[in-house]
């Protein structure tokens, strides 16, 4: 290797001294050797990757014969000593990915996973492979010329996230049943009151009516001075009865109305 540097570098010496007597192509010839100079530091580094580039500028048909006929070789010479990885990317179903994002040493290399062999530098690296969030890294060391690595990776299967259901509750609800009205028994306790209320009015006034008549009749009196106290001790006995009625029946529409359940808890 650094007999083939050394040649390669006394060839372009040479080249650079005879383009010196012709000033036609003095620009060209420069960077033709510039370029073949610089592809040999990188070799001797070992980035392939990088002299290939070079080799290939020194190459080209406008270089001088014997720097092309050099580079081209040198040329070969890098391309057969990079190394090559294969990328695989499935998720946890075994379906292959295609969207995955891969950045070889730092530097990003594609949106997606290669067709083709990757071409590295000999040596050590590290592929990250980047898809729906979740990145995996793995390390790979090449030797000179080693080719076709594979390298499989196995992602976690996208799940669509689904709302949890709302937890059950332990409380049992019985059939719903309205409650019994309460305005029957209002309206029979409202009639209950004005009975009694009616009734004591009416037993006042004949008790005044039959004090008038005693003090009127101090011999006694003709059975007509009471008819109206009797009269009114009538209504008077009747509004008691009726309100003793309405009142009973106030009672039964409150304790008889339908009332709704309770709902029964389970501990």
């Amino acid at each position: 290797m650094i007999d083939s540097i050394m040649r390669g570098r006394l060839l372009l010496f040479c080249v650079l001294l005879s383009g010196a007597a012709h000033a036609q192509g003095t620009v060209d010839k420069k960077v033709c050797i510039a370029a073949a100079e610089r592809g040999q530091e990188l070799r001797e580094k070992k980035q392939m990757r990088d002299a290939r580039g070079q080799f290939a500028l020194c190459s080209r048909k406008e270089c001088p014969a014997a720097v092309v006929a050099e580079c081209t070789r040198w040329n070969a010479e890098a391309e057969a000593a990079l190394g090559s990885v294969r990328v695989e990317a499935t998720d946890d179903k075994g379906a292959a990915l295609k969207a995955v994002s891969v950045v070889v040493d730092g530097s990003p290399w594609s949106d997606e996973i290669p067709d083709t062999a990757m071409f590295l530098d000999p040596g050590g690296h590290e592929i990250k492979l980047t898809h729906a969030g979740e990145t995996i890294v793995r390390t790979v060391s090449l030797a000179m010329g080693e080719r076709d690595r594979s390298i499989k990776v196995t992602f976690k299967a996208e799940t669509k996230s689904t709302p949890e259901p709302a937890p059950k509750k332990d409380t049992v609800e019985s059939p719903r049943r309205e409650e019994g009205s309460l305005v029957p028994t209002l309206v029979l306790g409202g009639v209950a009151v004005v009975g009694f209320a009616t009734a004591g009015t009416f037993w006042i006034l004949g008790n005044s009516d039959l004090d008038d008549a005693r003090a009127r009749c101090v011999n006694g009196c003709a059975d007509t001075e009471a008819s109206s106290a009797k009269t009114k001790h009538l209504i008077g006995d009747i509004a008691l009865g009726v309100g003793i009625v309405a009142l009973a029946a106030a009672a039964y529409f409150l304790f008889t109305r339908e009332k709704a359940p309770e709902p029964v808890v389970r501990f």
